[in-house]
């Protein structure tokens, strides 16, 4: 390889030198400095060909017409040499004419890495290696880094109980192209087993057998490094349950063994003392369920643990109004270690009536008591009226704080006063307030602010003229303005200021010093990594233009925007190393590429779709553009969805955010009619922090047939039997969607609205529906500690006819099934005579409909679900008639798989009609809402 490089680098050397040295050099035998010349044109000289040349000249600071400057020469080195793509570059120049020269770069290609394969037996999964390779596809290959994949995977392997493992690296060089295959070839060998399992140290009242029995790890096994080491922490709970709170145990052996392949396991244990816990007053359960009691877990018995548990069972007893609970704990010794007793005594109940605030003379005590946690008893305010001390002792420090900030800094706030009179269980608290004289702020300047405004950059600081005085005010003044100075990429900017006081220390003149320091502009951007991504992509995405002012902030949101392309597991931006202290920094961009393609299938059953299967497949980068390409094939007894989505997830023409285009077939059978949709769909969207825009255009033909009911639609009238004729729909429709959720497979706190319109508009015989869709939806979250969570869901819909027609029954609202209204089977919620024609439903043009849900714990990953549903749909939205709305109420359990919780439920009807079943029971995956 090295004579390969030597030869055509000597050769461009020796014929640049030659040429070189026909320059006159009059100016030199003068001396007078060289002026610095222009550049005529720019030559790129590779030994390899060039992939992308114009993604290469990019990262060149070098224009003809420009005059060749050193600093502008080092740029080019540096970025060259950074983007990975050489291992060695170098700058010559030859005369072009008067004044001008010709820059010609010298390139020699570095060996990039283009496939990287595990091979030969394995003995684990594919996914799991790879993750240990740190050579990556698409990156110069270095051979460290092969040196160091190879030890990864053989401590990988070895900890997974493949004890003679060997692994071998191979590397397949390709120099004309200048690309290389990695291959490791490995041989995972037999799986080691475990063999005898020894217990060292002092076993207290134990067998060694009795305690090798409480691990999992069995002689004859499969030996895993992880396991033998989890095995520690149950051999402790083991001990913990039997009472030694204070027991040790360590791994401190794992020997290979004769016969060959087996490992000898040896554990060191110090069982420690008995330690017997009694609760005395209150169930020792009741506060072991609640937490109370951390000394009992898997940390063990401490000191510390004890004096927090005493703290946590006075707290819990406060917050349930025994405001004089009694904690007392007592070591008892015993002849095989101590006895803990721990009494509690809650007391009684009492209520706390009156807050009050003594001794406050500038702020006033409503304003301070909405500062407090702690409030008097408030009719509907779950935690109001009682007394924690803990929560009082916080609200206390809260008021100090606020005084504070505001300028009272010798303020002095408490300690509380509390009244309790035992007859009427009712406490009055006096919280006593001096608050001392008040700093305040004169004159507020500022100096050496040149390049930003002003005005602007007083616009919400903490410190103004005439405003209060606080040390943490001042620093968060000047936080504040340097975090405006590097997001505007001056990060070396010098923030300080002087404080002149009164003798009083009661005004104060604040100056603060600016020293800019240079700008820190982008200049060019430098991508590595990119095997099958085109570099053209990734600038787009990116979004960030030469000159733009650069800042920590900035790269996050380009790294950020980089990811959200989904075709990268990792990616890191910073700015290139200076060549100058002034003048723009490239930014390098380093991406390591995800595997593009997946296949997934799956089989279910739900109770409205019955058995049913899914198949779908999709490409996240095809073309190397980042274009999301997904087949999605789905079919059951009553429903087939076949849909091919095309996505570019980065702004394209004049659109600044992702464009889907979709086509798309369903068919599904329902009570009163069976509906096939055939059509495309082109949206575009924007959207960033949980809050999406997104802007639809749909064309679609709908086919109606008869549904599941035997339903004579000779019964209807005239009018109404055209909403089940054939339709083409052409329309637009807005979106809004409002994200907020922790979790969207299974929120707890947070909330999610969505909002949009639908107009559909005749287009001579292309489409006639002509009418206005409106829907809204609003679910909010709340987490109730451990007791679960409350989950609440509102959605309200109206259609408006615009033509004579009626709306076609495909596009008008039902309820009633597992995600709507669950007392009710599918579509079957409705008004009689109006949305219920003879019982089969016929829709309306009207939905309102409220869900409340209590989802909480059972055990593990199963748990339960009280829910309320209350609503109904109308003919016009002008009927709606909230008397009228149904409501049902039901019981279910939820197992939280890893895609999902799995729903049993069952919905009563609180206001049955005499032909209407109890209940309805359903069987289905996802929530609900």
């Amino acid at each position: 390889m090295g004579a390969a490089l030597l030869r055509p680098r000597r050769l461009l050397a020796a014929i640049t030198c030659l040429l070189a040295a026909a320059l006159p050099c009059a100016a030199a035998a003068q001396g007078v400095p060289s002026p610095a010349p222009t550049i005529r044109a720019v030559e790129l000289r590779s030994d390899v060909p060039l992939r992308n040349a114009d993604d290469v000249r990019l990262l060149i600071p070098l224009q003809p017409g420009e005059l060749l400057r050193e600093s502008a020469v080092r740029r080019a080195l540096r970025n060259l040499q950074a983007s990975g793509l050489f291992s060695e570059v170098e700058v010559w120049t030859r005369p072009a004419g008067p004044g001008e020269v010709t820059v010609m770069i010298a390139l020699w290609g570095n060996l990039v890495v283009e496939r990287v394969a595990l091979e030969g037996d394995l003995g684990l999964k594919r996914e799991a290696l790879r993750g240990e390779v740190e050579q990556k596809e698409g990156q110069p290959l270095v051979e460290d880094r092969i040196l160091r994949s190879v030890y990864r995977l053989l401590d990988r392997l070895r900890a997974e109980g493949f004890l003679e493992a060997q692994v071998r690296a191979r590397v397949d060089r390709d120099e004309a192209r200048r690309r290389a295959r990695v291959a490791f070839e490995i041989d995972s060998g037999d799986r080691a087993r475990v063999g005898e399992v020894v217990i060292e140290g002092e076993r207290g009242p134990f067998t060694e057998a009795q305690l090798a029995a409480a691990l999992r790890s069995e002689p004859g096994d499969t030996y895993r490094q992880s396991a033998a080491r989890e095995d520690v922490e149950r051999l402790r709970r083991w001990l913990h349950g039997k009472g030694h709170l204070q027991a040790e145990v360590e791994l401190t052996g794992e020997r290979r063994r004769p016969p060959a392949g087996t490992v000898q396991l040896v554990y060191r244990v110090a069982v420690g003392p008995q330690i017997e816990v009694e609760v005395v007053g209150v169930e020792r359960d009741t506060l072991a369920r609640r937490g109370l009691l951390p000394f009992l877990g898997e940390e063990g018995y401490d000191e510390v643990l004890v004096l927090q548990s005493v703290e946590r069972i006075r707290r819990f007893y406060q917050e349930r109004g025994h405001y004089a609970v009694a904690v007392e704990r007592l070591e008892v010794p015993r002849d095989d270690g101590f006895r803990l007793v721990l009494r509690v005594a809650p007391g009684p109940l009492y209520t706390l009536t009156e807050l009050r605030f003594a001794g406050n003379e500038e702020v006033g005590s409503d304003q301070l008591a909405a500062l407090m946690t702690t409030t008097p008893r408030r009719f509907l305010q779950p935690g109001s009226g009682r007394l924690v001390d803990e929560v009082l002792a916080s609200d206390l420090e809260n008021v100090r704080s606020f005084y504070a900030l505001n300028g009272w800094m010798r303020v002095e706030v408490g300690p509380p006063e509390v009244a309790v009179d035992d007859e009427s269980r009712e406490i009055t608290l006096t919280v006593p307030v001096r608050e001392g004289r008040r700093s305040r702020v004169v004159d507020f300047t500022l100096h050496g602010v040149e390049r930003l405004d002003e005005g602007r950059l007083r616009q919400n600081l903490p410190l103004t003229s005439g405003g209060p005085f606080h040390p943490r005010l001042l620093e968060e003044t000047l936080d504040r303005i340097r975090s405006r100075y590097e997001q505007e990429g001056y990060a070396a900017a010098r923030v300080s200021a002087t404080t002149d006081w009164n003798p009083e220390r009661t005004l104060v003149d604040v100056d603060v010093q600016v020293l800019e320091g240079p700008r820190q502009s982008a200049g060019q951007l430098i991508i590595r990594g990119n095997q099958q991504t085109r570099d053209e992509v990734i600038r787009q995405r990116a979004g960030l233009e030469p000159g733009e002012a650069l800042s920590h902030r900035r790269l996050l949101e380009v790294q950020r925007s980089l990811y959200g392309l989904g075709v990268f597991s990792r990616v890191d931006v910073a700015p290139a190393p200076p060549v100058e202290t002034a003048g723009p920094r490239d930014v390098v961009v380093r991406v390591e590429e995800s595997r593009n393609q997946k296949v997934s299938y799956g089989v279910g059953y739900d109770t409205e779709e019955g058995v049913g299967g899914l198949f779908g497949y999709s490409h996240a980068n095809l073309g190397g553009r980042a274009l999301h390409l997904q087949l999605a094939l789905r079919a059951s007894e009553t429903d087939e969805r076949y849909r091919l989505l095309l996505n570019q997830p980065y702004r394209g023409g004049r659109w600044p955010g992702a464009i889907t285009y979709l086509l798309f077939r369903e068919s599904e059978e329902r009570p009163s009619f069976a509906v096939t949709k055939r059509g495309t769909q082109l949206e575009l969207s924007r959207g960033r922090e949980g809050l999406r825009f997104s802007l639809f255009g749909d064309f679609r033909k709908v086919d109606l047939g008869p549904g599941t009911s035997s339903f004579d639609l000779s019964e209807l009238p005239p009018e109404e039997r055209r909403a089940f004729e054939d339709i083409e729909i052409l329309s637009v429709t807005p979106r809004l969607v409002v994200d907020r959720r922790d979790d969207p497979l299974d929120p707890r706190t947070g909330r999610l609205s969505t909002a949009q319109v639908q107009y559909a508009f005749p287009a001579g015989e292309l489409a006639e529906e002509h009418f206005v869709k409106l829907f809204a939806q609003h679910v909010e979250y709340w987490p109730l500690a451990r007791a679960g969570v409350m989950a609440v869901s509102v959605r309200a819909g109206a259609i408006e006819p615009l033509s004579e027609r009626v709306v076609s029954v495909s596009e008008r609202f039902f309820a009633g099934g597992r995600t709507s209204h669950r007392a009710y089977d599918r579509d079957r919620l409705g008004i009689p005579g109006e949305t219920l024609e003879e019982d089969i439903p016929v829709g309306g043009n009207a939905l309102l409909l409220v869900n409340l849900d209590y989802r909480f714990s059972i055990a593990g990953p199963l748990g339960g679900t009280a829910f309320v549903d209350v609503g109904n749909v109308w003919a016009a939205w002008a009927d709606v008639d909230p008397r009228e709305a149904k409501p049902g109420m039901g019981l279910g359990l939820r197992y939280l798989s890893p895609i999902g919780p799995l729903r049993v439920e069952v919905g009563w009807k609180l206001d049955r009609e005499p032909q209407e079943s109890p209940y309805e029971v359903f069987v289905s995956f996802g929530n609900a809402f």
